[in-house]
């Protein structure tokens, strides 16, 4: 039900329009893309895996100026197009001549990079393995297993202490927000239509 609502409605359709409309994004091959991901699955570094996952990097250069013999025998080889053009009575025929140019040459140059997000994958993978290898070990594991244990109470009742200001800080979020709508109708019609969808979903 809920797919079917989502298809019919679609509520994220403006927001899928301003994504595709951002041509600052990266270009990258399949292959790329799949061997960045096997790259992910062993992260070199876990701190910055919490933050940064590895990615290609494509850089175009273009191919340098030639020389002037080159340039040269370049010229000698450009193709020139000549075409005529009638005027409205059929009389007069007017040649134009058109030099075909070769695109430039462009290179691409693959470097390695990063880019913002958590690589889950290689934090679950270790996670997985440091586990089932903590297992293995039976005894001699318990040391860090303790620890683990211990880290992870801590944290949790670090976090239970947050969730009470958790309210004061998004009142202050989404107070930043509104101010920062230079189109409230807009935005009131994004939230009408996700909330449409979910009204439509609960009563079906």
């Amino acid at each position: 039900v809920g797919i079917m609502m989502v298809s019919i409605i679609h509520p994220g359709g403006a927001a899928q329009k301003e994504d595709s409309e951002d041509n600052n994004k990266a270009i990258m091959s399949s292959a790329d893309a799949l061997l960045d991901l096997i790259r992910n699955m062993f992260p070199s570094n876990l701190v910055q895996a919490t933050f940064q996952q590895y990615q290609t990097r494509s850089q175009y250069i273009m191919k340098p100026k030639p020389t002037v013999s080159q340039a040269l025998s370049e010229s000698a080889t450009k193709r020139t197009l000549i075409y005529g053009v009638q005027d409205d009575n059929g009389s007069d025929i007017q040649n134009f001549a058109l030099d075909l140019t070769p695109p430039p040459d462009v290179l691409i140059h693959i470097r390695e990079g990063t880019s913002d997000g958590m690589n889950v994958l290689g934090i679950v993978i270790f996670s997985a393995t440091m586990g089932i290898m903590l297992g293995r070990m039976g005894p001699n594991g318990s040391a860090l297993v303790n620890f683990c244990q211990s880290l992870n109470e801590a944290v949790l009742r670090i976090v239970a202490i947050v969730i009470w200001y958790f309210p004061f800080g998004i009142v202050f979020l989404v107070a930043g927000k509104i101010l920062e709508m230079s189109d409230p109708s807009a935005m009131g019609k994004k939230l009408g239509f996700y909330a449409i969808t979910v009204v439509f979903g609960l009563v079906l």
